[in-house]
């Protein structure tokens, strides 16, 4: 899940670079086996295929978001808000637990940042410069971050991590959802990030591609020849397999 968020999040970060009527084309592999996945920006929209298996679209401009699952050509697509109350009702269905209540009753933990910066390189003709990030001492993240992806005020910043806080799920923050880590990361993209659990290395993930073109209105658009299914459990479940 953790791994999930900080894609949503990174997503963000890359989307804010965006100049009128240009979009950006990241194509990224993950070479602890999740394969390639693709990120498209454009107009205050944001468009992550992960592999030929599943694609998220999200809209700023109307406060919606899409799932779509190729293998069965089905997809979901409502408001941010509707996708809250329906991902509640489906976790009370499966652990007849209220996530409302646990989220209240959660504590509200503080996080230590340290930020290093290690040494300036390059990678796919992008200047990079190497951060180290730990969390009360324990090296959490490395990420290499080209400064010249920049930051625009292109999107609505609060209504698109508002949406991506929703899509998460978490009902715990880490140390992504600082202030120090947000200023990090509006600092640039990140071409190649390694993270940690227990001072193991758990994921790298590095850019194969950056490109910036115009990209057509198609590639944000409901899909054609798909069926909407309008139930997110009933969905998850063609996304899985399960049906």
């Amino acid at each position: 899940m953790k791994t999930f968020r900080r894609i949503l999040f990174t997503s963000v970060f890359i989307s804010l670079s965006l100049p009128m009527f240009a979009g950006w084309v990241i194509r990224t592999t993950d070479t602890e086996g999740a394969g390639t996945m693709v990120m498209m920006f454009q107009n205050g929209k944001m468009r992550m295929d992960m592999g030929d298996m599943v694609s998220i679209i999200i809209n700023t401009g109307n406060n919606t978001m899409t799932w779509i699952s190729h293998p069965s050509k089905k997809y979901w697509s409502g408001t941010a808000q509707e996708f809250k109350k329906q991902q509640k009702a489906m976790i009370r269905e499966m652990t007849g637990m209220d996530p409302d209540k646990v989220g209240s009753n959660a504590e509200e933990k503080s996080f230590h940042l340290q930020i290093e910066k290690i040494e300036s390189g390059d990678i796919l003709g992008f200047k990079v410069d190497h951060f180290k990030v730990s969390e009360s001492g324990n090296l959490k993240e490395e990420l290499w971050i080209a400064p010249d992806v920049t930051v625009t005020k292109e999107v609505d910043w609060k209504k698109l991590t508002g949406m991506l806080e929703v899509m998460s799920g978490d009902l715990e923050k880490d140390y992504s959802s600082t202030s120090e880590y947000e200023s990090l990361m509006m600092s640039g993209y990140p071409l190649k990030t390694i993270e940690y659990a227990d001072g193991e290395a758990m994921v790298n993930g590095e850019a194969e591609s950056v490109e910036k073109k115009n990209l057509p209105a198609s590639m944000f658009a409901l899909p054609g020849g798909y069926d909407q299914v309008t139930i997110l459990s009933e969905f998850y479940k063609y996304m899985y397999g399960q049906q």
